[in-house]
């Protein structure tokens, strides 16, 4: 099941976890899998009660926390979102994603300085990782910091030459 879901194959992947369930009510990791295989099919609310029962076996583990919160935000609940995102760095401060997450919320809410500031955490935390430059360079532009979400665009180039969404980001802000 958990290659099924690991490949995408979402349908394929939850009979066999429900027959794993069945047997084994408290497989955590299957728990796991099944909130992972309801995520990837967008059914947000459905995968949430898997991630927690997982969480109350893996009280430690910051993925299932970070997971809950993208799920509490695909539904509507910024305010969950936020407290899984902080729930899942209070156990990995390194958590790069989680941070970007936590960010997006303060962006959500208008707090544009406190979301650059989670961002550039999750670029000093992970500088190789593209997408978390993408995401500040984004947001430096949308708070109206242009010089600054240039030089982000030219690192992210400079990590990723042929990055469609990079390229497209830094003609935008070259045309304004």
């Amino acid at each position: 099941a958990n290659g099924a879901v690991r490949d995408r194959r979402f349908d394929e992947a939850l009979p066999v976890l429900r027959e794993v369930l069945a047997d084994d009510p408290r497989n955590a990791f299957a728990r796991l899998v099944m909130g992972s295989a309801l995520m990837g099919m967008s059914r947000w609310r459905e995968a949430m009660p898997w991630f927690r029962s997982y969480l109350e076996q893996v009280p430690t583990s910051a993925s299932a926390h970070h997971w809950l919160a993208i799920c509490h935000l695909r539904s509507g609940q910024p305010d969950d979102a936020f407290r899984e995102a902080e729930a899942a760095l209070a156990i990995d401060p390194r958590f790069s994603d989680a941070r970007v997450l936590k960010g997006g919320v303060l962006a959500l809410r208008g707090a544009h300085a406190e979301a650059i500031a989670e961002l550039r955490r999750a670029v000093e935390t992970d500088p190789a990782k593209p997408i978390l430059r993408l995401d500040l360079a984004r947001l430096l532009d949308e708070a109206g910091q242009r010089a600054e979400a240039r030089r982000q665009y030219d690192e992210l180039l400079r990590l990723a030459p042929d990055d469609p969404a990079a390229l497209s980001g830094l003609a935008a802000l070259l045309a304004r």
